[in-house]
């Protein structure tokens, strides 16, 4: 074609062709609307009455959304507003008037409700997505009814990742808030994806609440939520429980191999074992941690698992098949009764008694500070590593053989595993009877700035100047009050401590001068690791510490890096009522220590969390503060570093 036809023909043509662009919005637009007309009817609004909590800052008493589900009047909605049960609860349908609702049972694996509605007609249910048709990158419209009776709230985006928390949710980066948690995430066709909540990869720090319009949010799949209807108008949803504890290591590589079988689990009933390897779970081929978590992690009480096990190095074939629980009793940590010392330059032959607690199963059977602990149990324990791990697999009451030696002699005693003792004793002798190493120009001690690119937080970590390569220190991570976060004094306050029970002080500098974030203790682990990539650190004393709402969120710290973190010591502080501590795990022990002056305002919420977690039966020591709510004065900042040089008690 010549090319002057060729021009006068694109002339021609251009008026049609930018009618067709500016027509593509407006097409766009049509669609999303027809959209949202087609589920509107199946939206309602939610309001609870009777209720005094919060989540964060938010007012859990605000309205919320909620979806039909049934034409006989189920809705499903989140949980955020339902952290405590309301005294009554009003529903909203579109163009008719509000309604009593009945809660009826809760989902606590993906933190929704179901209510239910008495109505003359049958209510519109909307058409559910098969998830194996949703795409990522698909077109999502996230809608809501918070406000406006007539009018939803809506926010576009598009499907953003398949099979998150564990195959539970599918993830969305449409707006997600306590507007339409509990709303719909629709298709451009009208049909529901899932169900809005307010999940996120940290379920115990109020899950995805703290991803508030942060474009990441997650919804149920309504599929799923149909498939289990019948079930959960019965009662209440459970995680399912299998009463494992695996070994450490980076969850994407490390194979999955059993690091305690808790005793009366469903597990331990089916004669799976510590050292056992899970290469299938549910005739699907495990390599990975987080394979077997995306295979367990969908799964309710009540549920089947079949799983397949290699055990010893035979490599021997174990089939079990079993029943997940609601719940296991708490887990307690049993114990001999003593302080290891601690070597300097790596894992001696054997574990050398430092200190036997009074009145312990140590003491009662004869141990005594200097022998050395050859096995327990027929296993050899040359590090304090072993022995937990070994323990780990028994309950207090258990009876074990200790092999000592003792001068020229060789033992065996029994010894009566007793339940972990919290508090430290008074006084201690040196953690070692080795020589300390010469000092070294490398690594950096005293005050070592710390900044990390992806943060706007800063940080700084001391390290003392008796600080030796080959002497395992302990880490105490200090979380200020933020509004007395001064360095100087922080350090003037710890400096003598760290020197004398060889402690690293981590404290990462709140952004906001009022409260601390609680996404800031992604940052706190991150200057965790740093450190712990340029020092030698003693892994049984990592300690979160903190005062006031520092102090709540060296709980948050402990519960959320349960992998790294040993202890948390807080001063007059609490939990928020919507955090739900984790369990006792027999793989990771976790010591608390709770002083406060135990009157004012705080009095009833700290009294509240102590209870809460002496009910797990995790090990907690209770200190009284006299003169008042206020920080710790000299003496008992000393017994606290007592504490903290003996969390490796075994």
């Amino acid at each position: 074609m010549p090319p002057r036809v060729l021009i006068l023909l694109l002339l021609l043509l251009a008026p049609s062709l930018a009618v067709a662009q500016q027509g593509l919005p407006a097409q766009e637009e049509q669609a999303i609307k027809s959209a949202v007309e087609k589920v509107a009817p199946s939206v309602v609004k939610i309001e609870t009455i009777g209720i005094a909590g919060q989540v964060g800052d938010l007012v859990t008493s605000a309205p919320t959304t909620g979806l039909i589900v049934s034409s006989d009047g189920f809705i499903v909605t989140s949980d955020f507003s339902f952290a405590e049960d309301p005294e009554s609860i009003l529903v909203t349908i579109p163009g008719q008037t509000r309604v009593t609702a009945k809660l009826i049972a809760k989902d606590l694996s993906r933190k929704l409700v179901l209510l239910k509605i008495d109505s003359e007609t049958a209510l519109p249910v909307p058409e559910a997505v098969p998830v194996s048709q949703v795409r990522v990158g698909q077109s999502a419209i996230a809608i809501g009814r918070a406000y406006d009776d007539e009018f939803a709230n809506i926010s576009i985006g598009v499907v953003s990742a398949l099979g998150r928390i564990w195959s539970k949710a599918i993830q969305t980066d449409a707006k997600i808030s306590p507007n339409n948690y509990g709303g719909p995430l629709v298709d451009i066709q009208g049909r529901v994806i899932g169900v809005l909540t307010a999940l996120g990869p940290d379920m115990m720090q109020g899950g995805g609440s703290q991803l508030y319009d942060s474009g990441i949010g997650f919804a149920v799949p309504l599929e799923h939520i149909l498939s289990v209807l019948p079930r959960w108008q019965n009662g209440d949803l459970h995680p399912g429980i299998l009463g494992i504890s695996l070994k450490g290591g980076d969850q994407f590589s490390k194979p999955v191999v059993i690091g305690a079988a808790r005793v009366g689990s469903p597990a331990f009933k089916a004669g799976l074992r510590t050292g056992d390897t899970i290469v299938e779970a549910n005739g699907r081929p495990i390599t990975r941690h987080a394979e077997f978590k995306h295979q367990t992690g969908p799964l309710y009480a009540g549920d089947k698992l079949t799983l397949v096990a290699l055990r010893g190095e035979n490599r021997t074939r174990l089939e079990a098949e079993l029943e997940l629980v609601e719940k296991l009793e708490p887990y307690e940590f049993p114990w001999i009764g003593i302080l290891p010392q601690r070597p300097f330059g790596g894992d001696p032959k054997h574990l050398t008694v430092r200190h036997v607690f009074a009145n312990s199963p140590a003491a009662d059977a004869g141990l005594k500070v200097g022998d050395r602990i050859i096995s327990v149990n027929g296993a050899e324990t040359p590090s304090a590593a072993k022995c937990v791990e070994k323990i780990a697999e028994m309950v207090p009451g258990d009876k074990v053989a200790v092999i000592i030696e003792r001068a020229d002699e060789k033992l065996t005693l029994e010894v009566s595993l007793a339940k972990i003792a919290g508090a430290a004793p008074k006084d201690l002798p040196p953690a070692s009877s080795a020589k300390r190493p010469e000092p070294t120009e490398e690594p950096k001690r005293g005050v070592v700035p710390i900044k990390l690119s992806e943060f706007p937080n800063d940080a700084f970590a001391y390290v003392p100047d008796s600080y030796r390569t080959g002497i395992p220190h302990g880490i105490v991570i200090w979380f200020s009050s933020p509004a007395s976060w001064k360095q100087d004094e922080i350090v003037a306050s710890w400096k003598h401590l760290c020197e004398k029970y060889d402690l690293i002080l981590i404290s990462p500098k709140p952004v906001e001068k009022s409260e601390w974030s609680p996404a800031e203790i992604k940052f706190a682990r991150r200057v965790l690791d740093e450190v712990a990539k340029s020092y030698d650190v003693d892994p049984a004393r990592i300690v979160a510490h903190g005062y006031e709402g520092g102090g709540t969120m060296a709980y948050l710290m402990a519960f959320a890096n349960s992998d790294m973190v040993r202890g948390a010591a807080v001063v007059e502080a609490s939990l928020p009522l919507t955090v739900k501590p984790p369990e006792t795990n027999p793989m990771e022990r976790l010591m608390l220590w709770s002083a406060s002056a135990n009157q004012g305002q705080a009095m009833k919420r700290i009294g509240a969390t102590v209870k809460k977690l002496r009910t797990l039966r995790y090990p907690l020591v209770e200190i009284s503060l006299s003169a008042g709510p206020r920080y710790l004065n000299s003496t008992e900042l000393e017994e606290l570093a007592v504490w903290i040089d003996s969390l490796d008690r075994l």
